[in-house]
């Protein structure tokens, strides 16, 4: 997670982080999709056959898991998407063997605006099994090629070949193309999600009516919308888990703090990134770290000058996402 996501994603249009969902909940979220296939019309987009998408309900299961996909890369993604923040798609892509390739495309080409989609894998991709390819840099030119109903260069294209639980965050107007799933027991399952404007002019959103209805922002699936960890209380006392320790980004000014969990080689675990208003945070990880099991949540909350509800919440967040142990 040291990638300069803000940087990769204004170059490249698009960056990917790995193991952001572990086995358990990739096999739950799996087990929705398929469930989804029970219960409506399967949407085709693009290719006719055995490339299957099917909007998903919010369940706790899917609601997490967004949360928690979105939390490194958060602060990006506001700033990309400025006031434009609907979630707009909540769906779901199954590719099976058999299926063709896609044509290369941008989802939309909307001058004025462009939506952040985020596809987490279910399950490892490998290129056999119709990986999603990707033309790095072509959102700069893309409206430009359709207009001139041109062609796109694929021969600059990128197979994404990722482990289950990973994530590409790619901007809309990425020319990008589903391959061919050649392969005979494989399929490429991913849970996808899109945040930008309603309506745009050009995308087919694939959402639940009752789902696009509750009109979500951004927001509601910050990192402080994380679910809080059963037992927390204002007098648990956090600790880091044995053998971490915090490296960088304590704040010091009004920019944003980089703060990474590393291992006893100084290995990367985890890393976030705060905004301004959940620098906080940063200072309670910090006090964490130098009196862990002593000082309560209520300590915490009273040094960081915050409400200790809020801090509950970020200590949920934190302990669910491998940082604190209690």
């Amino acid at each position: 997670m040291t990638s300069d996501f803000a940087t990769d994603f204004a170059t490249n249009g698009f960056f990917t982080i790995a193991e952001l969902l572990d086995e358990e909940t990739c096999s739950s979220l799996l087990l929705e999709v398929l469930t989804a296939f029970c219960t409506g019309s399967p949407q085709y987009v693009h290719s006719p056959y055995y490339r299957i998408h099917r909007p998903l309900p919010l369940s706790e299961t899917v609601r997490s898991a967004i949360t928690r996909v979105l939390e490194p890369a958060y602060y990006t993604a506001e700033v990309f998407l400025g006031s434009d923040r609907r979630l707009v798609e909540l769906s779901s892509i199954t590719v099976f063997p058999g299926a063709e390739s896609q044509p290369f495309h941008p989802d939309e080409t909307n001058p004025e605006t462009s939506l952040l989609s985020v596809f987490v894998n279910l399950a490892a991709t490998h290129r056999a099994a119709g990986a999603l390819r990707v033309i790095p840099h072509s959102h700069l030119t893309s409206s430009e090629v359709v207009r001139a109903h041109s062609s796109f260069d694929e021969s600059r294209a990128e197979v994404l070949e990722l482990p289950a639980g990973s994530a590409t965050f790619m901007n809309s107007k990425l020319v990008h193309s589903g391959g061919a799933n050649t392969s005979r027991d494989r399929i490429r399952a991913v849970l996808y999600f899109t945040f930008g404007k309603p309506g745009l002019r050009g995308p087919a959103y694939s959402i639940l009516p009752d789902v696009e209805d509750l009109k979500l922002s951004l927001e509601a699936f910050s990192p402080r919308a994380g679910l809080r960890r059963d037992g927390w209380t204002q007098e648990s006392k956090p600790r880091l888990h044995e053998g971490y320790k915090l490296t960088r980004g304590f704040p010091e000014t009004i920019h944003s703090a980089k703060v990474y969990l590393v291992d006893e080689f100084d290995e990367i675990v985890r890393g976030i990134e705060l905004d301004p208003p959940d620098e906080w945070i940063a200072v309670v990880l910090r006090d964490v770290s130098s009196h862990g099991g002593h000082w309560t949540a209520r300590n915490l909350a009273e040094h960081a000058n915050v409400d200790v509800g809020m801090v509950l919440q970020a200590l949920g967040t934190l302990g669910r996402d491998g940082w604190l142990s209690w």
